[in-house]
């Protein structure tokens, strides 16, 4: 590949995403049936909120089996309340080794790519490492 590689050659356009009203038990399942990690909470708008990861998932579930909330409780808690509510955010622009950069110290899977503070898709470490990959060639 020639040329300054960016983030925008190989985020994720076509990307699944959680409404702020999606309920936790949703999370699980959609998680499952997709056989995805986590992904984006973002409204209406295109604004981001968090990341929900699978992880975060657990430890409420968790919650349920060591006796600190409830299964019917469990039922009601709205993805907000597992989102990771700090998060990184990349610009569609940036260079693709300055976005491996940005991993290296950060614990998610996926940040979101955003333009005029909309999102607008999702670039993954395994993005990363196609892009790196092309890089090489």
């Amino acid at each position: 590949m020639k040329g300054p590689i960016k983030v925008n050659d190989f985020a994720d356009k076509d990307f699944f995403t959680f409404n702020p009203e999606t309920t936790v038990t949703e999370v699980v399942t959609i998680l499952a049936e997709k056989g995805i990690f986590g992904a984006i909470v973002a409204d209406e708008k295109g604004k981001v909120l968090g990341i929900c990861s699978e992880k975060a998932c657990l430890k409420l579930y968790s919650d349920v089996f060591t006796g600190k909330i409830t299964a019917e409780e469990l039922k009601q808690k709205p993805v907000t309340d597992v989102m990771y509510p700090e998060f990184q955010t990349i610009a569609e622009d940036m260079g693709l080794i300055e976005a491996a950069q940005i991993f290296l110290n950060v614990a998610y899977r996926r940040l979101p790519v955003i333009e005029s503070g909309r999102l607008i898709g999702q670039i993954t470490r395994r993005d990363i490492i196609k892009g790196i990959d092309k890089f090489i060639e």
